[in-house]
C-alpha cells in the first residue's frame, strides 16, 4: 500500500513539472511571438496564401513561411491551410509568427504622408473604376531606379489616387495600385495602371493572352532597305553604365531579341518629317525624336 502511494505521488509530480514546462514554454512564446489576426479584403482575395504571407512579411524566410503554414502557425479561418490555399474575401488568417516580421505595418502613416506631399502630375488618357491609361513623357521612369527617386510615374498614381480618397495604404495588406506594362525611361506612350487587385490580375492575363498589343512609332535616320521585316539579335544590358549592346550571333550572357518593323513614311528634311508623320500616320507627341544629316529635333517635357 505505501509502495502504491508512492508511485502515485510520483506520477503526480511529473504531471506537474509537465504543466510548468508547457507554461513556461506558453509565456516564452507570448513574449516573443505575437497572434496577427488579418482580415482578407477585396484586393487581398484571388491569391494564393503563401504569397500573400510574403507580401506581407517580405522578411520572412520561404523556408520558414512554409514550416509555419504546415504546423499550423499559419491557418485560415482557424483550419489548417496549405500553401496554395486561395483566399477569399472575408476569410480570416491567424498568424503566430515573431513580431518582427510584421515591422513593416509600423511605417504605413509614413506612405501616406509622403504621397501626401507629391503633387501629381499626370497625363490621363482614359479612366474609370478598375484601370487608367496614361500618355507617359519621355524622360519619366515608371519605378523608382537605383536613385530611389520618388518622382516615378507611379508614385503620382498612387499619390493621384490617394488624394482621390480611392487609395489608402492603411487600408491595404498586400496590394498598391500597380502598372500591368512598362516602357523605358527615354520611350513615351501609353501605360496602363491598375486600381485593384482584380483589373490588375484580368488585365495581365489579357496581355499575356495577346488580347493587348504593344506597338512602337519611331523615327529612324536613313531608310531601311526593307520596307518591312523581323530582326534577330542577342542584346546585353549593363545596369552600371546605363547602356545595352547588341550582337548579331548567341553568346552567354546576352538575351534573344525579336522586332518587327514596318516603314510608314519616308522623307528628307526634319521639320517635312514631323508634318508628313502628323498628316499621314499620327500625330507626334513630345518627346519623339526625329533625327536628319543635319539636324536633331526634339521635345521632351519632364516630370518633376
Amino acid at each position: 500500500m505505501i509502495i502504491l502511494l508512492i508511485s502515485w505521488n510520483t506520477d503526480f509530480i511529473t504531471q506537474a513539472m509537465h504543466n510548468i514546462i508547457a507554461l513556461v514554454m506558453a509565456v516564452l512564446q507570448t513574449v516573443f511571438f505575437i497572434m496577427q489576426i488579418l482580415k482578407i479584403n477585396k484586393n487581398d482575395a484571388g491569391q494564393r496564401l503563401d504569397k500573400f504571407i510574403t507580401k506581407l512579411c517580405p522578411n520572412m524566410p520561404q523556408s520558414m513561411l512554409y514550416k509555419s503554414i504546415r504546423t499550423k502557425k499559419i491557418k485560415v479561418n482557424r483550419k489548417r491551410a496549405e500553401n496554395n490555399t486561395v483566399l477569399a474575401e472575408g476569410d480570416t488568417i491567424q498568424c503566430f509568427l515573431a513580431e518582427e516580421f510584421f515591422a513593416k505595418l509600423d511605417g504605413e502613416g509614413e506612405v501616406s504622408l509622403s504621397l501626401a506631399k507629391i503633387v501629381p502630375k499626370l497625363d490621363i488618357v482614359y479612366e474609370d473604376e478598375n484601370i487608367m491609361l496614361l500618355n507617359k513623357r519621355p524622360g519619366v521612369s515608371v519605378h523608382e531606379d537605383e536613385d530611389g527617386s520618388t518622382s516615378t510615374l507611379i508614385t503620382h498614381i498612387q499619390a493621384y489616387l490617394y488624394n482621390k480618397g480611392e487609395y489608402s495604404p492603411e487600408g491595404e495588406q498586400s496590394f498598391a495600385p500597380a502598372l500591368c506594362n512598362r516602357i523605358d525611361r527615354n520611350t513615351g506612350g501609353i501605360v496602363i495602371a491598375a486600381k485593384n487587385a482584380a483589373a490588375l490580375r484580368d488585365m495581365n492575363e489579357r496581355i499575356r493572352g495577346g488580347e493587348v498589343k504593344k506597338f512602337y512609332l519611331c523615327a529612324v535616320h536613313g531608310i531601311p532597305k526593307k520596307r518591312a521585316d523581323v530582326l534577330h539579335a542577342y542584346l546585353r544590358k549593363d545596369s552600371a553604365s546605363n547602356t545595352v549592346s547588341i550582337i548579331d550571333r548567341k553568346r552567354d550572357g546576352y538575351k534573344e531579341i525579336i522586332t518587327g518593323y514596318r516603314t510608314l513614311a519616308s522623307v528628307g528634311r526634319g521639320e517635312g518629317a514631323r508634318s508628313l508623320v502628323a498628316a499621314c500616320v499620327y500625330p507626334v507627341n513630345e518627346g519623339m525624336e526625329v533625327f536628319t544629316n543635319t539636324k536633331k529635333v526634339q521635345e521632351s517635357r519632364k516630370m518633376t
